[in-house]
This record gives C-alpha cells, sequence and structure tokens, in this order.
C-alpha cells in the first residue's frame, strides 16, 4: 500500500494543507511546531479515528481554535499492492439545533462522516474497508515502528511473534530431535508434555504429603508398643488358673443350690399353695350361701332397668310431640298472616283501560268488582278452611302430650319405689367376714412364717461359705488377668513391629516414586527449555537487527513467558539509543510486513536522531525537526528540498 496524497481541511492547527508524496518515500522537515505530527495525526485519524499516540478524537483537539461550524476533515488517496487505486475521507462536523424562541443556533453535538472514493458509507463498512486493505489488527505495528516493541503489553507482542513467524512444533518432534530428551518419551506414554507435567506434579504432591506423614506414623507405632514385663506364666499356666476357677465356680453353684435349701422353698411353695386353695374354698362357700339373695336383687335391679328403658321412651315420645306441636302452632300463624292479608285487599276501582288508556264503560266496571270480590271470599274460606285442620291438630298433639306426662310420672314413682326396696333388701344382707380374718388363715400363716425363718438360717450357711469361694475365685481372675495382659502385650508388640515394617517398606516404595516423578519433571523442564529455544530461534531467524527474549529460566529451572527486543544485546525498553530503536522497529515491521504480506506506509518520528536508515521495502515517510523550516517542507527521492507551500496556517 502506498501513500499517494493526503488533504488535511481544518485539522487541529492546519487550515489547509496537502501532502503529495506520490507513493514515495518522503522526508518532511520542519522547525517544533510547525506541523509535522499533525501530519501523522492526520494520516492515522483518516483511518482509525485516533492520533498518532492511539487517542481518540474525544481526547485531543480536532478543529482548530475558534473553528466553531468549520467542517474537519482528511482526505488520503492510496494505491494498493494490487488493484485500483482508491480515496478514502473522514469529515467531523458540528451539528446544531435552533430551539423555539431561540433567535441563534446552538451547538448539539458533533458528528462524523465517511467516503469511500466519493461515496458516503456508514462507520461499520467504512471500518471494514479499511481494516480488509490495511492489515487490520496489525496495522499499527506494520506503521509505526515503535508500536510492536515499546507500545503493546508482552502478552500482545508474543501473541503477534507467535502467530507470525512460530511454527507449531509437536511434542514427539521435539523429543526426538534431541537425545537427552528421549527417555522422556517413555514418561509421557499418549499425553503431551504439559499434560504430563501438570499430572506428575499432582501425583508427586500425593507422594510426597504421604511420605511425611510416615515417620510421625512409625513414632506413634513405636510409642503404642507396651514394656513387656518378665512373663513367669505361659499358655499352660494360664489355662491352669482358668480350669482351677471353673472348679471353684461349679462348687460355689452347688453350695447355694444346696439340698436343705431346696427342700425349704419346696416347703414355703406348698404352704402358700395352701393357703391359695383355702381362701378360694372360703370365698366359694360363702357365696353360695348368699345365693338367694342375690337373685332377689338381681330381679330387683332387673325390675329397676325395666322402669328407667320405659321412661327413657315415653319422653323421646314427648320430644317428638313438642317438634310436630310447635310446626303446627306456625303454620297456623302462617295461616292467620295469609287470612289478614287477603281480608286487607281491596278493588281499586280504576275506571281507566291500563292498555289503551280509555274509560271503562260502566258495565263492565261492576262485573269487575264482583268477580273481585268471589275470588277474595273464596281464598279466606280456603285459609279459614286450612286453619281449622291445623286447630285440630294441635289439640291432638296436646292431649297425647298430657296422656304421656301422666304416663311418665307412673313410672318414675314405681322407679323411685323400687330402687327403696332395693337399698333395704341391700340393708339386709350382711357381707361376709375377709378370709384373712379367720383363724385357719392365722394358722397357715404361722407355718409359712416359721417356713421361712429356717430357709433364712439355711441360706445364711451357704453364703458364708460361698463368700470363702468368692474369695478364691478372686484371687485367680486377678491371676488369669495379669496373664491376659501380659500376653496381649507381647502381642501388641508384634502387631506394632509388624506395622512399622509395612511403613517403612511404604517408604522406600513412595521414594522411589518421588525418585521418578522427580527424574520425569526434571526431563520435562529441560524439553520446555529446548522448545522454547527453538521457538525463539524460529522467531528470530526473521529478523536483522532484532533477537527476541520469548521465555525467561527461573531459578527453580522453570520457564516463564516473557517478550522484550534486543539488539546486540541490549534490551529495547531501557538501554538502547533513539536510532537503534528506530531501526530496530524498521526491521520489526519489515519481518512482519514479508510474514503478512501487507505492505503499509511507514511513519518515523524524530528521524533526525538518525543518521542512517535500515533499509526498508515499503514507503517510508520521515518527519525531522529542521530549525531553519518554518513551514513544513517535503524532501522526494527525485526532487531533494522541493518545497511545499502551506495554504493556511499549518502551525499545530
Amino acid at each position: 500500500m502506498k501513500l499517494l496524497e493526503l488533504q488535511l481541511e481544518n485539522f487541529k492547527g492546519v487550515r489547509q494543507f496537502t501532502f503529495s508524496p506520490g507513493g514515495r518515500c518522503a522526508t518532511v522537515y520542519g522547525d517544533n511546531g510547525t506541523g509535522k505530527t499533525t501530519l501523522a495525526d492526520a494520516y492515522f485519524w483518516l483511518l482509525t479515528g485516533k492520533d498518532s499516540a492511539g487517542r481518540s478524537d474525544s481526547a485531543f483537539t480536532v478543529k482548530p481554535m475558534g473553528a466553531e461550524g468549520l467542517d474537519c476533515s482528511v482526505e488520503g488517496s492510496f494505491r494498493p499492492d494490487s488493484g485500483e487505486p482508491f480515496t478514502l475521507r473522514r469529515t467531523y462536523k458540528d451539528v446544531f439545533e435552533r430551539r423555539r424562541g431561540d433567535a441563534e443556533r446552538r451547538l448539539k453535538g458533533n458528528t462524523t462522516e465517511y467516503t469511500v472514493n466519493g461515496v458516503p458509507k456508514p462507520k461499520k463498512e467504512y471500518d471494514a474497508f479499511v481494516a480488509e486493505h490495511f492489515g487490520g489488527s496489525l496495522f499499527a505495528v506494520l506503521t509505526d515502528p515503535d508500536a510492536l516493541a515499546g507500545k503493546l503489553s508482552p502478552d500482545a507482542r508474543r501473541e503477534i511473534l507467535i502467530s507470525a513467524f512460530g511454527r507449531e512444533l509437536d511434542d514427539g518432534d521435539v523429543i526426538n530431535n534431541h537425545e537427552e530428551l528421549r527417555e522422556l518419551l517413555h514418561c509421557i506414554g499418549n499425553k503431551s508434555v504439559e499434560d504430563y507435567t501438570i499430572a506428575t506434579r499432582e501425583q508427586r504432591r500425593k507422594v510426597n504429603d504421604r511420605l511425611k506423614e510416615i515417620p510421625g506414623r512409625i513414632d506413634e507405632a513405636e510409642k503404642a508398643k507396651p514394656i513387656l514385663a518378665p512373663a513367669r506364666e505361659s499358655l499352660a499356666e494360664y489355662a491352669e488358673r482358668s480350669k482351677q476357677r471353673a472348679a471353684l465356680q461349679n462348687k460355689l453353684d452347688e453350695v447355694r443350690s444346696g439340698q436343705a435349701i431346696s427342700m425349704a422353698r419346696k416347703a414355703i411353695s406348698d404352704i402358700e399353695a395352701s393357703i391359695s386353695a383355702a381362701k378360694a374354698k372360703y370365698v366359694r362357700q360363702a357365696a353360695e350361701r348368699s345365693e338367694p339373695d342375690n337373685a332377689r336383687i338381681r330381679d330387683q335391679r332387673g325390675l329397676i332397668d325395666g322402669l328407667a328403658e320405659k321412661l327413657r321412651e315415653t319422653e323421646s315420645q314427648k320430644r317428638n310431640l313438642q317438634g310436630h306441636l310447635r310446626q303446627a302452632e306456625k303454620s297456623l300463624d302462617d295461616l292467620r298472616s295469609a287470612w289478614d292479608k287477603a281480608d286487607a285487599r281491596q278493588w281499586s276501582g280504576d275506571t281507566t283501560c291500563p292498555t289503551c288508556g280509555q274509560p271503562i264503560p260502566e258495565a263492565n266496571l261492576e262485573a269487575s268488582r264482583r268477580k273481585f270480590n268471589a275470588k277474595k271470599a273464596a281464598e279466606l274460606e280456603d285459609v279459614e278452611q286450612s286453619a281449622a285442620g291445623q286447630q285440630q291438630q294441635i289439640a291432638g298433639c296436646k292431649e297425647q302430650l298430657a296422656e304421656l306426662e301422666a304416663q311418665a310420672e307412673v313410672y318414675q314413682k314405681s322407679r323411685t319405689e323400687a330402687e327403696i326396696a332395693l337399698k333395704e333388701m341391700l340393708s339386709r344382707i350382711a357381707e361376709p367376714e375377709p378370709f384373712e380374718k379367720t383363724s385357719e388363715y392365722a394358722s397357715l400363716l404361722q407355718k409359712l412364717s416359721a417356713a421361712e425363718e429356717q430357709l433364712k438360717a439355711l441360706k445364711s450357711r451357704a453364703d458364708d461359705a460361698a463368700a470363702h469361694i468368692i474369695a478364691e475365685i478372686g484371687e485367680l481372675d486377678a491371676q488369669i488377668e495379669a496373664a491376659r495382659q501380659r500376653m496381649a502385650a507381647k502381642e501388641t508388640v508384634e502387631r506394632q513391629e509388624k506395622r512399622i515394617e509395612e511403613l517403612k517398606a511404604e517408604e522406600k516404595s513412595l521414594s522411589l516414586q518421588l525418585a521418578a516423578y522427580d527424574k520425569g519433571l526434571l526431563l520435562a523442564e529441560q524439553f520446555v527449555q529446548v522448545k522454547a529455544q527453538d521457538i525463539e530461534g524460529q522467531v528470530n531467524a526473521a529478523f536483522r537487527l532484532v533477537k527476541w527474549k520469548l521465555f525467561d529460566v527461573q531459578k527453580n529451572g522453570g520457564i516463564k513467558n516473557c517478550c522484550e527486543a534486543t539488539v546486540n544485546g541490549v534490551p529495547y525498553g531501557t538501554n538502547l539509543n533513539s536510532a537503534a530503536k528506530l531501526n530496530a522497529g524498521l526491521d520489526i515491521i519489515s519481518a512482519l510486513s514479508k510474514a503478512s504480506g501487507v505492505q503499509l506506509p511507514v511513519w518515523v518520528d524524530n528521524a533526525e536522531s538518525v543518521t542512517e536508515l535500515l533499509p526498508m521495502d515499503t514507503q517510508v515517510i520521515r518527519l525531522a525537526v529542521s530549525a531553519q523550516d518554518k513551514s513544513l517542507r517535503v524532501a522526494l527521492p527525485e526532487t531533494h528540498n522541493q518545497h511545499y507551500a502551506n495554504k493556511g496556517d499549518d502551525k499545530t
């Protein structure tokens, strides 16, 4: 892409200026403040809407001071490497409005218009056209020598460089190309080196954590071993003590369940059975003696229950009749109200027809009056007949209620008399004496007490003998427990020693695993370093002056991504002088242009600081400070010292 011409109108401090390199390299000379930077700003604003420093038009003054109402525009003519030339134009306009009642217009805001070859375009289409012809996202780094190495972030630089020059390297190819890495193939299997490293580090962490735990677990096992005392009892002695204890336990059971005690307990059981039988016989005989009286009492209670049932039936009938009576009385009241209502109706005597509004003839009036009176009389008669029926029903209900009241009084009186008679029967019957107060019970109870005293004496003698045996059993239990504890302590020691051996074996196995993981990770780190060197070699092969440092080796051997340009080992961003920086930037642009296939005009500011620029295959526009040039002067290769006269004020 070549810049043919750039026209500025009311842009920043320039009223009007035309820059016509005609697609050739050019040097623009001028003193400070003459408009060199403005020229570069105009170029970048035309294509990106930003100045050469990357600021949008909202962050810098596009129009000259006091140019309100004037259109600000930049137009550029370009010739692509293939295809027809084209013209782009960006215009910044003030937008005014006149409110109702205002004499003057007011500034409402601003708008930007775009044209391609004189045809208006929306911003989206304009930007798409520029991106298509000016390298898209690479525009800045193909135009500004300082863009890639000085202005972009390291991550952005890496992305551009790797994308342009870094061929994707297969892990297997890298390993096969380096003999010292061949063993890594057996480690990674079908994984990538990155996946292998991540997985191995996690496995190593787990193994190392387990390995750290083992010394503490061995110490716990050592502390868990009891101190062994001299074992005087063997397993045979332990068995003998157990046999002796079993014999004493049998003897104790015999003492506690002796023959005399068993006989005494049986005697007590026999006496208790005799008491129960005697009591049952006494109760049965008493019941037989009182049976006639009980029969009479049962009959009397049956009589009372029968009278009570008849009384309940009578009361239920009374409640039903009372309900019928209330309903009949209500119906009678309703009939009285209906009779009063019917009796109160009178003939209206209206002499006008309600339909046609004509007077009704006298003969018809009389017939209407008779008909009304006859109907009223019939209704009153019907109501009176119904009322007479209800009165008869009411009278019948009251008569039945009176009969039921009398019957209920008879049943109640009879019931009361029967209850009094029952009380008299009960008072004449004497309750039999309790068995516990009889002489028979007293004799049996005396025998029971004697038997219990005998059992108590027998048990006392047996308890003394049992206590002696229990004491002997206690001594044997202590000896047996001591022997058992000594045998258990020995088993515990053996178990803990076995556990310690297992832990030591596990520790050895884990140490071997850890060593294998460390060896594999070391090879993986070497691989990363070698691959980094190969990638750096690929990238740096595309440059003449610049060498890129894309990876930084850490103290621990790891690799950290970076992106720093150097010239003869001197970092671009620190100790490199202006001339070296400029030529480094041109070298970067040249390499990127070749890789992308896009060549754009390159703008070189402060070109006076460089005596010799790196040769370029693209159009280069130099901006050089010249104190003697008080207005811009453009020099072309064919016509050095050619002056371009400004058509307006060209100072920024």
